[in-house]
């Protein structure tokens, strides 16, 4: 059996450097593709972020190949649940807003801004956490089987997907709608401009980049963590 390479010191800043920038570079791919072809970018955000994940990870995974295939039909399952979460986020964005509209009642001043993006990252957030538990359970066989590393990994990415979605999640959504119901225009916050609305990024590529990014830096932390756990059961 092939050892397994130990995570610790400048070596554990390296694979969480690597890391981040491998999801990065596979969210701007993805996105990339999502403005000029939804289905294909779509696609592709799971199976360009699968391989360069894979790459990072091989040194440390027993059967790291089917990483790539499992990211990939794990982030295509996650964007068929849309209709899903959608229910779930609308119900959310319904009471966050009711908590609004009873606050302004008396007369607590809510900022008409601040409170659709508060509404808009939460709605977006729910599909985020959604679907990266989708894309962790997937990819969770193919972790080595210690205990506690596959609860953990969907609940990193999970939480890595959510927060990644409440920064641009509604923007990646609009332009999946946009490649399947054509142009639409929905109100928007833009930094230093800014009508009600969320956050546009300049194109799809920065987009992904921004979404792969916080996922990331989320992520890698307990995916060290359960590396660290791999290296000390291989010294015992």
């Amino acid at each position: 059996m092939r050892p397994q390479l130990p995570v610790h010191g400048r070596r554990e800043a390296t694979f969480s450097l690597l890391w981040i920038l491998a999801n990065a570079v596979g969210g701007a791919v993805g996105g990339t593709f999502i403005d000029a072809n939804w289905l294909v970018g779509i696609a592709l955000f799971g199976l360009a972020g699968g391989a360069l994940e894979w790459i990072v990870l091989r040194p440390y995974l027993r059967a790291p190949v089917w990483w790539i295939p499992a990211t990939g039909v794990g982030g295509i399952f996650a964007w068929a649940a849309l209709p899903v979460y959608g229910l779930v986020a609308t119900i959310l964005f319904l009471l966050m807003q009711a908590v609004f509209v009873a606050l302004r009642a008396v007369h607590i001043p809510i900022d008409a801004v601040i409170s659709y993006a508060l509404l808009t990252a939460a709605s977006a957030a729910v599909g985020g956490a959604i679907g990266g538990a989708i894309v962790g359970a997937m990819q969770t066989p193919f972790l080595r089987r210690r205990a506690g590393s596959q609860v953990s990994w969907i609940e990193a990415s999970s939480r890595g997907a959510a927060l990644a979605a409440a920064v641009t999640g509604a923007d990646l959504f609009l332009r999946v709608t946009e490649g399947l119901f054509g142009k639409l225009n929905p109100p928007r916050l833009t930094v230093g401009n800014g009508p009600s609305g969320f956050i546009e990024f300049p194109n799809g590529a920065a987009s992904g980049a921004a979404f792969g990014l916080i996922y990331g830096l989320v992520t890698c932390l307990v995916l060290v963590q359960v590396l660290r756990h791999e290296a000390r059961a291989q010294e015992r």
